[in-house]
């Protein structure tokens, strides 16, 4: 598959686990994430550019 529907998000800080076992995110700064994969080698990188 060459996109998705879906995004990703990057939380400032080390993961930290609430009542339930999912993750702490209020007051965090959260961070949209770009992602671009070469067609040709498939090497990808990752960019946290707009704060969300």
């Amino acid at each position: 598959m060459d996109s998705d529907q879906g995004y990703v998000r990057w939380v400032e800080g080390a993961l930290e686990r609430g009542l339930f076992g999912g993750a702490k995110l209020f007051g965090r700064a959260k961070w949209e994430i770009e992602a671009y994969r070469c067609r040709s080698c498939h090497h990808l990188e990752l960019f946290a550019r707009n704060p969300s």
